[in-house]
């Protein structure tokens, strides 16, 4: 993902090519995935019960002129779309001034609900389209 921030940075500009879907905002906190970034396989833990469910792996990038306009928030959130649970894989917080790695988080370990009306469910829907349009579905 560090490759990808170097794209953004050096003063915030929303990204415009083609491979990034914009998903929700408003004037002060935006938030848009990257579709060829996004990756789709098969859930194959045979002792879940989610077993062969549908996965997406999606790369989003939040900015928020609110509170830290000097951040730029890329996150790796994986989908069972399937059972509309999610969970974060990892979370990287680049400074754009200096284009340096602020911050980095692993994720959880377990999948949850994802709540209707969240920005979270609105990536996962996105996924979901995405996944149908590349014949997943």
């Amino acid at each position: 993902m560090a490759l990808l921030i170097s794209s953004i940075c050096l003063a915030f500009e929303p990204p415009v090519s083609g491979n990034w879907i914009f998903i929700a905002g408003d004037e002060q906190v935006e938030t848009w995935i990257n579709a060829d970034m996004l990756n789709f396989h098969r859930n194959e833990d045979f002792y879940s019960s989610c077993n062969n469910h549908i996965i997406a792996d999606v790369v989003s990038l939040t900015h928020s002129d609110y509170e830290t306009p000097e951040l730029v928030y890329l996150a790796l959130t994986r989908f069972d779309l399937n059972c509309a649970t999610g969970k974060g894989v990892l979370m990287e917080v680049y400074d754009l001034d200096t284009n340096e790695l602020v911050d980095s988080k692993r994720g959880m370990n377990n999948f949850h609900a994802v709540i209707p009306g969240t920005i979270e469910s609105m990536i996962m829907e996105e996924a979901r389209s995405l996944g149908r349009n590349r014949g997943y579905w």
